[in-house]
């Protein structure tokens, strides 16, 4: 039987998040037993930041607006992409000189080291342009490239990563929650510079007021959706953090990644599912969504439930016996991520009809 197209990238998209999911939960148990709880209570604070402060360092310009925009700019998506990467990039630097006017101060608000708070900015300034490129890609069914461009991306950063570690370790260097931070992140840096460079020379476009006009104004009301969704997401890690301490935060943070198991397969699922449901909706055949939809959401959630009875072997085999206590959270974050799930699809036909202002205020 011949595939179509997106289903074929649907399957590439499955095998590339499930290899580089894989890759983290064969590296998990390495760091649970590398790194004490408290240096991965670092890194969980670290990421839970970044994934807030990435939205308005990069006006979350790669949300589902850029889907929009390769649908209503069809000729011009070089030119697109090339400005909002320029919008990101001025907005990322305004954000990284104001750290630099006070470092100390968003050092001591944020709970981290200086240099893991710069490394973090200047990354805001060049991994846009790979997630532009991957989302761009993921559109136009370009499956090949998206795959290998993920798998490799992930491979390089766990191995960099734990070489780092292994070496801070051997020279007895007790920090390793920033060198593990350093490490990931300038891979993500080095992979984004290639992008960067490879988007302004194809686009040639800086400032574009038709572009900005449409990006800013679709983007505006989803800066907050996105924002207050990643406040939703990640908020109860950094307050873990403050209000019982690193170590704890580190527990959570990795049972909370094992829980989440299950949201590989809808990133997959819905990368795919986006641009069939715009073309579906563009020429009116509505039903035909739902004959698609409603088994994936079946499928979905027996693949949840059954993640969610085997969790507490799953950390029993990750971890090591001080992450065990906190397995009873696993199911109801299960439960949330699959609800989560259902109302990305909504979430979708508001975005082809342009009503970001509505996605904004259900997320709120």
């Amino acid at each position: 039987m011949k595939l179509s197209k997106p289903a074929k990238a649907s399957i590439a998209y499955s095998f590339a998040s499930f290899f580089s999911k894989g890759i983290g939960v064969i590296t998990l148990p390495i760091f649970t037993r590398l790194m004490p709880t408290n240096e991965i209570g670092i890194v969980t604070t670290f990421t839970s930041w970044q994934t807030i402060i990435s939205v308005i360092a990069t006006l979350s310009l790669n949300s589902g607006s850029f889907n929009v925009a390769m649908l209503d700019f069809k000729e011009e998506r070089d030119q697109y992409e090339s400005a909002i990467l320029f919008l990101s990039t001025l907005s990322s630097l305004i954000l990284l000189l104001i750290y630099i006017c006070a470092m100390s101060f968003w050092s001591d608000l944020l709970g981290l080291s200086k240099g893991s708070i710069l490394i973090m900015l200047i990354s805001f300034i060049f991994t846009p342009a790979m997630d532009y490129w991957l989302a761009r890609q993921r559109y136009e069914y370009n499956y090949k490239g998206t795959a290998i461009v993920s798998i490799s991306a992930t491979i390089v950063t766990a191995v960099w990563s734990i070489l780092c570690v292994l070496l801070a370790s051997y020279y007895e260097y007790t920090k390793l929650g920033d060198v593990r931070i350093a490490a990931m992140t300038s891979v993500q840096i080095a992979f984004g510079v290639f992008f960067y460079i490879s988007i302004f020379r194809n686009g040639k476009t800086f400032v574009n007021r038709k572009f900005w006009v449409f990006a800013l104004k679709m983007n505006l009301p989803l800066i907050i959706h996105t924002l207050s969704k990643h406040v939703l997401d990640v908020s109860d890690r950094i307050m873990i953090s403050n209000m019982v301490g690193d170590s704890a935060a580190g527990i959570y943070g990795t049972l909370y990644s094992i829980s989440s198991l299950s949201l590989v397969v809808w990133t997959a699922i819905n990368a795919s599912l986006i641009p069939y449901m715009f073309e579906k909706i563009k020429d009116g055949q509505y039903s035909s969504i739902g004959k698609v939809v409603d088994p994936l959401f079946l499928i979905y959630a027996i693949i949840t439930f059954l993640l969610t009875l085997i969790s507490p072997e799953i950390v029993r085999l990750l971890a090591t016996e001080e992450y065990y206590e906190a397995i009873y959270m696993m199911p109801a974050v299960a439960a949330g991520i699959f609800f989560t799930a259902i109302y990305n699809v909504f979430g979708n036909v508001l975005l082809y009809y342009k009503k970001t202002v509505c996605i904004m205020a259900s997320t709120i």
